[in-house]
């Protein structure tokens, strides 16, 4: 895939993120990780760029204690912040707040993120004991796994995931396995 530092001003290019950071798995000694697909996220270039390796967040942590977060639309550009939480569910799709140490992501992406996340803790447990919320908070986690299920395409994208990798996504195939999960380990 084609990567470029800054992206085009046509806002066109989107790059593939990891959604628990490179830097983070090389750091918990699980540097093969970094090639797992099922911690793929196709994603705009400009979120992507602007996530960087922030932990992600929800709206209500923006709200609570950001002071002057930057509001980003599906293709990554600036646009004016709104001071209502009405206003979010509208051209606003991302945030970059707290000194750049949070990111909170497109609403329609978190039930992917939140499963991805779940994934990687379960498959490299190190992540979990060594930095247990450093990407999502496990109650977040569990809050967007749930309010946004597993859709068609997603199901399809983790089977052939699968099948190329030989390892499954168990919380895409099977969601409540993944409040047990969270029951017994976070």
């Amino acid at each position: 895939m084609f990567m470029q530092r800054q992206p085009p001003s046509n806002n066109k290019l989107s790059t593939i993120e990891h959604i628990v950071p490179q830097s983070r798995l090389r750091r918990c000694g699980y540097a093969p990780a970094v090639g797992d697909m099922h911690n793929f996220l196709v994603y705009p270039a400009r979120l992507n760029q602007a996530r960087g390796v922030s932990r992600m967040v929800d709206e209500a942590h923006v709200l609570a204690s950001w002071l002057a977060p930057r509001a980003l639309d599906e293709a990554g550009n600036e646009v004016p912040a709104p001071w209502t939480p009405c206003v979010l569910r509208d051209r606003v799709v991302a945030w970059v707040g707290d000194g750049g140490a949070a990111f909170v992501p497109p609403r329609r992406l978190r039930g992917r993120i939140a499963r991805a996340v779940a994934y990687m803790r379960a498959e490299y447990p190190r992540l979990q004991e060594l930095e247990p919320d450093a990407e999502l908070a496990p109650d977040l986690l569990l809050a967007w796994h749930l309010q946004h299920p597993a859709c068609k395409e997603e199901r399809a994208q983790e089977r052939w995931v699968a099948s190329v990798q030989g390892v499954a996504n168990p919380f895409v195939r099977r969601p409540s396995l993944l409040l047990r999960t969270a029951r017994s380990r976070w």
